[in-house]
């Protein structure tokens, strides 16, 4: 069952960023994929916080984000989520298209990030299978047709 997240919105723009901080420690950032939002993590956070600041947020246009209605780019949204935070040296979780941003924001700026965690990442320039394309395509009508938990848990659901 995803649970909802208390956190708290950055401004970037006329528009909100949703995050969530927990935990004490050296800083993980965590990036949700698409048909999603930071929900996602919600069985790796209590065990990651124990250890570690766990940060997560909504890219925008998912979850507690705005909607973008004017250009934007998802890699000076997470700048300017670590400027206010004031955090570097930081590990980044990216699943899916979040690997994507993941992987951008880390050519970008190198010098503000300690690792980089890709879980299925969505890289930028690659051309996918066909295969992969028919999986995305299942996974949009499973979200359709057995609504937004039902498909998350389908495809998350931990085997511990």
């Amino acid at each position: 069952m995803l649970n909802d997240i208390n956190g708290e919105y950055l401004k970037i723009n006329n528009s909100n960023l949703f995050y969530s901080l927990t935990g004490e420690g050296e800083p993980l950032v965590f990036i949700h994929g698409n048909f999603n939002d930071s929900r996602i993590w919600d069985y790796q956070i209590d065990d990651f916080s124990r250890n570690y600041k766990v940060i997560r947020y909504d890219l925008r246009g998912y979850g507690k984000s705005d909607t973008p209605i004017s250009s934007f780019s998802h890699c000076e949204d997470l700048k300017e989520l670590f400027d206010f935070l004031k955090i570097k040296d930081v590990t980044v979780i990216g699943s899916s298209s979040g690997g994507s941003v993941a992987v951008d924001f880390a050519l970008q700026y190198p010098e503000l990030v300690k690792a980089l965690i890709l879980v299925a990442p969505a890289i930028n320039g690659y051309r996918y299978p066909v295969r992969i394309m028919y999986e995305a395509v299942k996974s949009i009508y499973l979200l359709k047709s057995k609504g937004f938990e039902l498909s998350f848990q389908i495809k998350i659901k931990p085997s511990i």
